[in-house]
């Protein structure tokens, strides 16, 4: 039995003239890894990129190989649930699901520090 695919934020986001950020945190196995970010890739390559309200997505992958995170923003939040809802990326997420978990959230800026 597949697990359901969860993707409504947690909490309502306001600040749509920045932009939101989605920040998906992926908990697989140590060796499944570099298979995992090759799935990310292609998935924004070929489907993600083109949609309307992409902004950008920057992959990284823990130091201990236990997870990958996914950090893309959107124009709004909008974009970013037709994005969740489409077929080609629901068909994407199959072979994502069968090596990993994930837990996406939506986020504004609430800060920002530079040096």
């Amino acid at each position: 039995m597949k697990p359901a695919l969860k993707f409504e934020p947690v909490f309502a986001v306001e600040a749509e003239e920045e932009g939101v950020v989605l920040i998906n945190v992926f908990r697989v196995a140590p060796e499944k890894q570099d298979e995992l970010v090759r799935l990310l890739d292609a998935l924004t390559d070929e489907v993600t990129r083109s949609m309307p309200g992409f902004v950008s997505s920057t992959v990284y992958k823990s130091l201990d190989r236990k997870s990958v995170v996914n950090h893309a923003r959107w124009r709004d939040a909008e974009s970013w649930r037709a994005m969740v809802h489409d077929p080609r990326v629901r068909a994407w997420m199959d072979p994502i699901l069968r090596i990993a978990t994930f837990e996406p959230r939506l986020y504004e800026a609430a800060s920002n520090h530079k040096a």
